[in-house]
């Protein structure tokens, strides 16, 4: 998560960003559950960096294939060099 509520300002330092990738027909959780909780995240900790990226009209296990991989990995290669890098 992106701390607690009783954490201090101090521990908000140390909690590294999230990336979140789903398909958008996902059969174990929906686009509004996650975004749900990525509320929650930034409710808790505002400066929480997240980020959610919808794969439209993929399920869960088409994501997963190998089919998807250089989607996927082209997708948290971006992400990492404008987050990380």
């Amino acid at each position: 998560f992106c701390g607690s509520s009783s954490s201090s300002a101090e521990d908000y330092e140390e909690i590294p960003p999230k990336y979140f990738i789903m398909g958008e027909n996902d059969e174990f959780t929906s686009v509004e559950q996650l975004e749900s909780m990525v509320a929650r995240m930034k409710s808790v900790n505002p400066n929480c960096k997240v980020e959610v990226d919808v794969v439209p009209s993929v399920g869960h296990f088409q994501l997963e294939s190998p089919n998807y991989d250089p989607v996927v990995a082209e997708k948290v290669v971006q992400w990492l060099q404008d987050t990380i890098f």
